[in-house]
């Protein structure tokens, strides 16, 4: 699985285009899974980076978290979810 980013700067005006075009392949990667392509970003009033990720791997992370059949919310990043974080009452 591999996570890389291209931003030309912070904000709005330094996003690049939200897929994988820019992606090149090195060693055994010949395909990422996700992308950021935006960084510090007001969103609400938050801070936030902006990510792209490949449905491929996101489809069995979301048939794992169905299985589980849970009201919990679930926060983190594919594979790696913490559940119980936030609450909605």
């Amino acid at each position: 699985m591999l996570w890389y980013w291209n931003v030309n700067g912070g904000g709005p005006s330094g996003e690049t285009p939200a897929n994988f075009d820019d992606f090149r392949p090195f060693a055994k990667f010949t395909k990422p899974t996700m992308k950021q392509f935006g960084q510090m970003e007001q969103i609400c009033g938050v801070t936030v980076n902006r990510d792209i990720y490949s449905l491929e791997k996101s489809k069995l992370f979301l048939a794992e978290l169905k299985e589980k059949q849970s009201d919990e919310l679930t926060v983190g990043r594919l594979g790696h979810a913490f559940t119980g974080l936030l609450s909605a009452a």
